[in-house]
């Protein structure tokens, strides 16, 4: 049962080399699970964007005032996100950088937005409840990679 958990967490820390060369298993679901919600992201805002879906007055009135600069940062973030996703499936070093900076870069966009464009009063309380589990989620995998580094498994 060890060796499962080892494999999981990519534990390879006893071979000299730092790693078997074997992607562990939760870079494997962090790869699928970015991918899937950035996609999914980035797909609602084109959506929205085109009129696609019908909107309340708020979110219409919110969306409405984004400006090219608030829907550039969101598209940086997406691309940050699976830049450093692709790059921790690579097993690259340059993962933790790119998914650090896509993180703080998300932090102060949702600090802008609710001090300029009201975006706590269009997601509400479940909308910022899922946000704030977004970041655990994102801080976690930070985390992760950080650990990764530190175990020389990462290039």
């Amino acid at each position: 049962m060890g060796d499962q958990f080892r494999d999981l967490h990519g534990d390879n820390s006893g071979n000299p080399q730092g790693g078997s060369g074997k992607r562990p298993a939760l870079v494997w679901i962090i790869f699928f699970f970015v991918m899937v919600s950035t996609g999914w992201s980035l797909l609602s805002l084109a959506i929205i964007h085109f009129n696609l879906i019908p909107l309340d007055n708020q979110t219409k009135t919110y969306f409405e005032s984004q400006s090219w600069f608030d829907v550039l940062y969101s598209v940086v973030i997406g691309l940050l996100n699976i830049g450093g996703t692709v790059m921790l499936f690579l097993m690259r070093q340059q993962a933790f950088k790119l998914l650090l900076l896509g993180f703080l870069v998300s932090i102060a966009s949702v600090v802008y937005q609710t001090i300029f464009k009201n975006w706590l009063m269009v997601v509400g309380i479940p909308g910022a409840v899922g946000a704030f589990i977004g970041y655990c989620i994102s801080l976690a995998i930070i985390l992760y990679t950080k650990s990764l580094m530190d175990k020389r498994m990462l290039k």
